[in-house]
C-alpha cells in the first residue's frame, strides 16, 4: 500500500512532543494523492494520447491514400505500394537504436517534440511526391522519426506514475491508435470532397502534417521533462510525486547506457519471447493498417465508402484497448488477457481466409475482428515497463520490442503480393498462422514468469523460533500441518538440531554456536500461500491509500484508484515503508538507513559445490571476514533430489559504507560484480561458490534500515503491526517472530471485544501500549547485532549471538 493524504476527526496525535488537535493534514502536501494524480492526468495524458494518435494516423494515411488514387498518380506497378508501406518500417528499425541513445541523453519532451515536428514537415512533403522513388524516400524518413514514439511514451509514463497507476495511462494513450483510424477515415472522406486542384490524397497529407507541427510545438513548449521541472506543480506537490515514485521503486535517475546493459537485455529469455510475440501480433496489425481500405474496396465499395467503412476498425481497436486495460486493472493475469484478445482476432483471420469475396459481409466482419490484435501490444508495453529494472533497461527493452514491431511491419505488407489479387489468400493464411503462434508464445511467457516468481520465492526463507508456541495456539492443526510442510529441506527439518552458527569467513572456523531450541526454517513464498489459502479471493492487491477517514463507529479508506473500503478498524501490515505509518506518524514515519550496504542473490549449486557449505550447517550460517568486516549470511534451501542435481542457496553479503559517495550500482551486472568482489578473502569453498554465480543471475540491493518507534493515537481505529510498526534489520532474525507476537496479542484483544469485555478503540489502545515499548528494545538489539556483525572480534554478549528465545519484555 502507498500514498499520502488527510486523516480527519483525529482527537489527538502524540509523537514525542508533537501534538495535533482537530483535523490534521498529513504528508508533504495538503493536496490528496487522488487530486494530484488527476492534475497530472489533465496536463500530461492528453498530450501523450495526441502523440500516439498522430503517429498512427501518419501510418494509416497511406492506407487511405491507396484508394484515393496514390498508385495511379505515382505510376506504381507490381509490389511498389507494398514497398512504400515497408519503407516506413525499414526507417523505423534503422533509427530505433540511435533514437534510443537520444532518448537516454536528452530531455524526453524535446526528443519527442522535435521528432514530431520533423515528421509533420516530412508528411507535408509527401504531398509533393511525383513517383514511387520519392514517396519511398519520404516514407523511410517518416519511419526514422516515428521510431521514437513507443520507448518515449513508456519511459515518460513511468516518470510520473507509480506501477499501479501506469496501466490505465498506457491504455489511455494507446487508445490513440484506434482514434487515429477513425480520424484518418474522416479526413480521407472529407479530403475526397475537396475542390482543390491538388489530388485528394495530397490534401490529406498536408492537413495531417500541419496538425503534427502544431502538436509538436505544444509538446516543446508545455510538456515538462519530469515532476521537478513541472511549472504547474508547487514544491510540495513535486516532493510528494518524488516520494511516491521512491516508495514505488520507480526509476527517477538515468543509468549508464552501454553495450553491457544491451547485452544483459538480449540475454534475458523474456526479451526474445516478447520479440516473438510482438512479431506475431504486429504482422496482422501491419497488414490491416496498410491494406484494410484496399480489401474493403475489393468487396465492391467505392473509395469514399471504403474510408467510412474502415472507421469501425478504430472503434474495435479502442474497445479492445479498453478491455485490455480493464483486465490489467482488475488484475486478470496479463497472459490470460492477451489470449482473450487474440481469440476474436483468430476468428477474424479465419473469416478473412475462408469467407472470400462471395460473402463480403463475413470478410468485413473479419477485418473488424482482426483489430482486436492491436490491444495486446499495450500489455507488452506494460510488461516492458514493469518487468525490466531501471530507466536504461526499460529504454533498451522498449527499443528492442520496437525493432520487432518495425520488422513485423516490414514483413506484413510483403505478404500481400499483387499476383495473389484479388483474394490474397496466402496473406490471409499467414494472419491465421501467426495469430495462432502468438497464443502459444503467450503461454510460454506465462510459464517463464511463473518460474521466475517461483525462483524468487525459493530464494528467501524465514526462521520461526520463539514465536512457534504462539502460532500453535492461534492456528488450527490442519493449517499448522500445512505450514510445517513449507519447511526448507524436509530431509533434515524433522531432526533439526542445528544452531545459529557464526564462523570466521577466512577459514570457516566456528566462532560461536547458539543453540536454537525448536525452530522451523520455512520457505517464505510457500508460507504466504499456505496462510492465504481460502482467503485470496477476498484480498484486494496493490491498493494505494490516499486518505483515511475516521468516524465514530467505522473507518473509511480511500484508494488512489477511486475505490473505498469501510471497516471497523484499519491494521497497517504493509511493511517497512508503510503508508499507514506515514498517516499516523507524519513526522517520524520514514525509515533510517544504517551505514551498511547489502546485496542478496539466489543461485543453484551442484551437490559437490554445496557439500562444504552443508558441512558447516544444513540450513543456515553466518560469518564475518576479519580483514574487511564483510558479513555473509548463507541460507541453504531445497537440497538436490533424484530429479534435480542442484541445490538452491541464498547469499546475502553486507559491508560497512566507506563514505556517503559509494558506488551506485547502475544495473544487475554491476551488482553481481560487486557481490563477487566482496567475497575476496573468504575461504576457498565460499569464494568459489560466490564467484561461480552465473552472469545474468538477478542480484538485489537490500536497504538496511530501521525506524524510531513513534507513539500515536488514532481514536483506536487505525493501528500498525509487524514491520509497519517496528521495522528492523535482519541480523537477529526476529522480525517474523515479533510480527507473530503482534498478531497474537491483537487477536487476544479482539476476542475481548467479541466477548463484550472491551470496546474496540480501547482494545486497540491496550494492544499498542503492550507492543510499542518492548519493540523499541528489540529494534535497538537488532541494530546492535548489525553493527557487531561487521566488527572483529565479535562480542560474546552481542545480540548477534545470544540465544533466540522470547525476549523478557514479551514474556
Amino acid at each position: 500500500m502507498g500514498g499520502s493524504g488527510t486523516i480527519t476527526n483525529v482527537q489527538s496525535l502524540i509523537d514525542g512532543q508533537t501534538k495535533f488537535d482537530g483535523s490534521a493534514a498529513f504528508g508533504p502536501s495538503h493536496i490528496t494523492e487522488t487530486a494530484l494524480v488527476r492534475k497530472i492526468d489533465y496536463r500530461i495524458v492528453p498530450t501523450l494520447f495526441l502523440a500516439y494518435l498522430l503517429q498512427f494516423l501518419d501510418k494509416v494515411a497511406v492506407n487511405y491514400a491507396n484508394v484515393m488514387g496514390l498508385q495511379k498518380d505515382l505510376h506504381m506497378q507490381g509490389q511498389d505500394f507494398s514497398w512504400t508501406a515497408t519503407a516506413f518500417f525499414i526507417g523505423y528499425v534503422v533509427a530505433e537504436w540511435p533514437q534510443g541513445i537520444l532518448l537516454q541523453n536528452f530531455p524526453v519532451p524535446k526528443v519527442l517534440g522535435y521528432n514530431i515536428l520533423l515528421w509533420g514537415i516530412i508528411l507535408c512533403c509527401s504531398a509533393t511526391c511525383r513517383d514511387t522513388a520519392s514517396i519511398i524516400a519520404v516514407r523511410t524518413l517518416l519511419g526514422m522519426c516515428e521510431a521514437i514514439i513507443a520507448p518515449t511514451l513508456i519511459v515518460f509514463t513511468s516518470r510520473w506514475y507509480i506501477k499501479a497507476e501506469a496501466p490505465l495511462r498506457y491504455g489511455i494513450w494507446y487508445c490513440g491508435l484506434g482514434a487515429g483510424q477513425i480520424v484518418g477515415g474522416l479526413i480521407s472522406f472529407v479530403a475526397q470532397h475537396s475542390s482543390s486542384t491538388f489530388a485528394d490524397w495530397r490534401v490529406m497529407f498536408i492537413c495531417i502534417g500541419i496538425v503534427n507541427v502544431l502538436v509538436a510545438l505544444l509538446i516543446l513548449f508545455t510538456l515538462p521533462d519530469g515532476p521537478e521541472e513541472a511549472q504547474f506543480l508547487d514544491q510540495n506537490e513535486k516532493r510528494l510525486i518524488m516520494e511516491r515514485l521512491g516508495r514505488d521503486k520507480s526509476d527517477t535517475k538515468p543509468e549508464e547506457f552501454g553495450l553491457r546493459l544491451f547485452r544483459e537485455v538480449l540475454l534475458d529469455p523474456q526479451t526474445w519471447l516478447l520479440v516473438l510475440l510482438t512479431l506475431c501480433i504486429t504482422i496482422p496489425s501491419g497488414v490491416i493498417t496498410t491494406f484494410s481500405a484496399v480489401l474493403i474496396h475489393s468487396f465492391g465499395y467505392d473509395s469514399k465508402q471504403s474510408a467510412l467503412l474502415n472507421m469501425p476498425s478504430g472503434v474495435v481497436s479502442i474497445f479492445a484497448t479498453i478491455l485490455s486495460t480493464w483486465a490489467i486493472l482488475k488484475r486478470i493475469p496479463r497472459w490470460l488477457s492477451i489470449i482473450g484478445l487474440l481469440l476474436p482476432a483468430l476468428v477474424g483471420a479465419a473469416l478473412l481466409s475462408f469467407e472470400g469475396l462471395r460473402r463480403p459481409a463475413g470478410s468485413l466482419a473479419g477485418i473488424y475482428l482482426v483489430n482486436f490484435i492491436v490491444a495486446p501490444l499495450a500489455i507488452i508495453y506494460n510488461w516492458v515497463g514493469t518487468n525490466y529494472e531501471g530507466h536504461a533497461q526499460k529504454v533498451t527493452a522498449g527499443a528492442v520490442v520496437s525493432v520487432a514491431f518495425g520488422i513485423a511491419n516490414i514483413i506484413g505488407p510483403q505478404t500481400y503480393q499483387t499476383k495473389d489479387a484479388p483474394r490474397y489468400l496466402p496473406a490471409k493464411i499467414t494472419l491465421l498462422g501467426v495469430t495462432t503462434f502468438a497464443i502459444a508464445i503467450t503461454v510460454a511467457l506465462r510459464v517463464l514468469y511463473a518460474h521466475r516468481n517461483h525462483d524468487r520465492e525459493q530464494g528467501w526463507a524465514i526462521t520461526l523460533h520463539w514465536a512457534l508456541p504462539l502460532l500453535r495456539e492461534m492456528l488450527p492443526q490442519e493449517l499448522l500441518d500445512h505450514i510445517e510442510r513449507c519447511r526448507v529441506n524436509s530431509q533434515v527439518a524433522e531432526d533439526d538440531a542445528g544452531s545459529f552458527k557464526l564462523i570466521n569467513l577466512k577459514d570457516c572456523s566456528e566462532i560461536h554456536s547458539t543453540p536454537s531450541g525448536e525452530r522451523w526454517r520455512v520457505n517464505r513464498g510457500k508460507l504466504r500461500l499456505a496462510l492465504l489459502e481460502g482467503l485470496d479471493d477476498n484480498i484486494l492487491w496493490n491498493q494505494h491509500v490516499d486518505n483515511v477517514e475516521h468516524h465514530e463507529d467505522h473507518v473509511k479508506v480511500h484508494c488512489s484508484d477511486g475505490g473505498t473500503l469501510t471497516a471497523d478498524v484499519v491494521i497497517g501490515a504493509d511493511g517497512s515503508r508503510s503508508a499507514i505509518r506515514r498517516f499516523l506518524c507524519p513526522e517520524k514515519h520514514a525509515v533510517t538507513p544504517l551505514p551498511y550496504r547489502m546485496l542478496g542473490v539466489g543461485t543453484k549449486l551442484t551437490k559437490e559445490e554445496v557439500a562444504p557449505l552443508r558441512s558447516i550447517d544444513q540450513l543456515l550460517f553466518q560469518g564475518c571476514e576479519p580483514g574487511t568486516g564483510n558479513f555473509l549470511y548463507c541460507s541453504l534451501l531445497e537440497p538436490p533430489t533424484e530429479e534435480t542435481s542442484s541445490c538452491a542457496v541464498q547469499f546475502n553479503i553486507s559491508w560497512p559504507k566507506s563514505s556517503n559517495n559509494e558506488e551506485v550500482f547502475s544495473d544487475n551486472a554491476s551488482r553481481l560484480v560487486a557481490l563477487k568482489l566482496r567475497a575476496n578473502g573468504f575461504a576457498p569453498c565460499l569464494r568459489s561458490a560466490i564467484e561461480g554465480i552465473a552472469e545474468g543471475t538477478p542480484v538485489s540491493e537490500i536497504i538496511l534500515a530501521d525506524c524510531q518507534i513513534s507513539h500515536w493515537n488514532s481514536s483506536g481505529r487505525v493501528t500498525l503491526i509487524g514491520d509497519a510498526a517496528h521495522p528492523m534489520v535482519m541480523y537477529r532474525g526476529e522480525a517474523g517472530n515479533l510480527g507473530i507476537w503482534d498478531v497474537y496479542k491483537l487477536s487476544k484483544e479482539i476476542k475481548r471485544v467479541k466477548a463484550g469485555e472491551s470496546r474496540l478503540p480501547d482494545a486497540i489502545r491496550d494492544f499498542e501500549r503492550m507492543m510499542l515499548e518492548p519493540a523499541t528494545i528489540t529494534i535497538l538489539e537488532s541494530r546492535r547485532a548489525c553493527e557487531d556483525a561487521h566488527n572483529w572480534p565479535v562480542d560474546q554478549n552481542s545480540p548477534l549471538v545470544t540465544e533466540r528465545k522470547m525476549p523478557q519484555q514479551y514474556a
